[in-house]
């Protein structure tokens, strides 16, 4: 009987133990529900991760063009005319000022310089130099000799321009083109003119010639600026304006151009005035972009005669190094088609969003900076016809 019952009570628990167990296909079943789950976490935290190195990488790609955005905007807000009150004389037959006769009037003039627009018209060579181009003066304290460096608001002609070229002339001596190849980029160019070195005056005052006898070199008191003897950038009209206070800068033998940021493929720059004072003009301040402190307009809204202008629109689009790369083709220029793009500002809109499909049918990457900047030393004013 004990052992009957031992027996019994194994059978039993024997049977216990049997029903509280799995069978086979439960456990595959579970195993498989496991490993999709771990299957779907994985899978989650692999493109997460993967979502999160994009981003860095996207981040990092387009800092430096950030910085220089940012760099470049708090430079062109301090740009200065310093402009003053003085005589306009009666005309000669030659068009220069006749000093010996009384007055007319007061008007403004200043011997700085603002210009802004097609990159081909005041550089050149659409391709390598597409959309606009900036040049300015602005008390930024920049010199290359260390004993002028307490002077903190020296006056410099500063400037920014799209340039496509290799970059053989900023690296360092030992890295040889044996070492890594060249690399062929759109890049935005900073242009710096030292206070010591400033060239600006040697063009916008005294005379032609250094002759007294001879007209003005500031095309501000000149109403044909071909008598001055400078060059003139056509497209800019009326008057025009000598380049010669940013072009000699420009030279390559001066070396005082840097790249501040790669891939910068378009540079957008629409000089305004407020939309109150647009409308009462019934006409943008700068329809084609151009824009010149020298030129002259009949409209008063609009005259820009020794004005800055009061906003500036700046638009900077960037492409990703992955895609430069993927279109380096040396020393031929990639075309987005902006050759025909933000030329009428009425249009810039939809210049933009061309541009941007443009881009994006292309599988290229791209991130686009936009501000409305004030000038802080503009003052603008609409006292002035011509």
């Amino acid at each position: 009987m004990s052992i009957a019952c031992t027996m019994h009570t194994i059978k039993c628990r024997h049977a216990t133990r049997s029903s509280a167990g799995f069978t086979l296909i439960e456990l595959l079943v579970a195993s498989t529900a496991l490993l999709l789950i771990m299957f779907v976490i994985f899978s989650i935290t692999d493109k997460t991760s993967d979502m999160w190195k994009n981003a860095s990488l996207k981040i990092r790609q387009f800092r430096a063009s950030r910085q220089a955005f940012d760099s470049m905007t708090q430079r062109l807000s301090d740009a200065t005319l310093n402009p003053y009150l003085d005589y306009e004389y009666p005309l000669k037959s030659d068009g220069s000022p006749d000093t010996s006769k009384a007055p007319t009037r007061y008007v403004r003039q200043s011997e700085l310089r603002f210009i802004s627009g097609y990159a081909k018209e005041l550089l050149g060579t659409p391709s390598v130099h597409p959309t606009h181009a900036i040049f300015f003066q602005a008390p930024l304290g920049y010199t290359e000799n260390k004993k002028y460096g307490s002077f903190e608001n020296l006056l410099n002609t500063w400037g920014y321009f799209i340039e496509f070229g290799d970059d053989m002339d900023h690296r360092p001596p030992f890295i040889t083109e044996s070492l890594a190849p060249r690399r062929y980029r759109y890049r935005l160019k900073e242009m710096m003119e030292p206070s010591e070195n400033l060239t600006l005056y040697s063009y916008t005052s005294g005379h032609v010639d250094n002759d007294p006898t001879k007209p003005p070199r500031n095309l501000s008191y000149f109403t044909n600026p071909a008598l001055t003897g400078l060059t003139q950038p056509s497209g800019l009209t009326p008057s025009g304006s000598g380049k010669e206070w940013f072009t000699t800068p420009l030279q390559p033998d001066r070396k005082l151009t840097r790249p501040v940021a790669e891939n910068v493929i378009a540079l957008i720059l629409q000089p305004r005035v407020s939309l109150a004072e647009e409308n009462l003009a019934g006409t943008m301040l700068a329809p084609t972009y151009n824009y010149d402190s020298t030129a002259v307009r009949t409209n008063a809204a609009l005259n820009s005669r020794n004005q800055l202008p009061p906003i500036i629109q700046i638009t900077m689009v960037v492409i990703d190094e992955a895609s430069a790369s993927r279109l380096d083709k040396g020393p031929i220029p990639p075309d987005f088609g902006l050759s025909t793009l933000f030329q009428d500002a009425t249009k810039y809109d939809l210049d933009l969003k061309t541009l941007e499909t443009t881009l994006a049918a292309r599988n290229i990457g791209f991130r686009t900076f936009t501000i409305a900047l004030t000038i802080k030393g503009a003052k603008w004013s609409r006292d002035q016809v011509n």
